[in-house]
């Protein structure tokens, strides 16, 4: 990578970080899009490592909002789903990878924006822990389904409890990339470049969390997404 993509890739964890800490979800679903526009290389693989810090950062940040856990049924989705991510991605050329992740992004995005709801339950979340696993190990977000599913009136029970499920997901994701031969030293190499990025997400997350409630930060996290997510399916569509 030149060190423009470096300074980019930085900056771009360094959003992703603080939408994380803000909101409980937004390090994937901002992540993923714009690196892949940047570097296909830098997804899944090295995003999925980075994902891992940065869940168990804001999952520490919120841990007193552990006190519910609340996704033991997503969590038992995940290994299917990761599992059957690792046939799926095969069949994905870096084409289509866009389109699709692009897809699901703007799709969330607007139920987001729509206040659109489905029922939470067993059954939903075990089916948004497959589907997450899936979308974890083709392109190391697997936040979409669960960010639709659940629901939770206290901030740091869904902040801490969403970040949970996504370091889980990611650990997931990751050991069934490495167990398969899809994760070597270039991506750890990568993973690295990356990591400045979360140190400066990190810095910046505390008083950007202190100073906007959640209710300010979610619609600019989401129209980030909006825009990456669009940005994504263009230039998949275009290539």
């Amino acid at each position: 990578m030149s060190p423009a993509e470096l300074i980019i890739s930085a900056l771009i964890i360094a959003v992703a970080v603080v939408a994380q800490a803000s909101t409980g979800s937004g390090f994937g679903i901002v992540a993923s899009p714009l690196l892949l526009m940047l570097s296909p290389h830098l997804v899944p693989g090295p995003l999925l490592l980075v994902s891992c810090v940065v869940m168990a950062f804001v999952t520490w940040q919120n841990r007193k909002g552990l006190r519910h856990l609340d996704l033991k049924s997503a969590l038992g989705g995940c290994l299917p789903g990761a599992l059957a991510g690792l046939w799926v991605l095969p069949l994905l050329n870096g084409k289509w990878t866009g389109v699709i992740v692009g897809g699901l992004v703007v799709a969330s995005v607007l139920a987001g924006l729509a206040r659109f709801q489905i029922p939470q339950n067993r059954i939903s979340l075990i089916a948004a822990g497959v589907v997450g696993g899936v979308l974890g190990t083709v392109a190391s977000t697997s936040g979409p389904p669960i960010v639709v599913v659940y629901r939770a009136s206290d901030p740091d029970r869904y902040r801490a409890n969403l970040s949970l499920f996504f370091l889980v997901s990611s650990q997931v994701s990751l050991l069934v990339l490495i167990a398969f031969g899809a994760f070597g030293t270039a991506d750890l190499l990568a993973s690295c470049w990356l990591l400045p990025g979360v140190v400066l997400g990190a810095l910046a997350s505390g008083p950007v969390v202190r100073r906007l409630s959640a209710a300010a930060i979610r619609p600019a996290a989401l129209g980030l997404c909006l825009i990456a997510g669009v940005s994504l399916v263009v230039k998949g569509a275009l290539a």
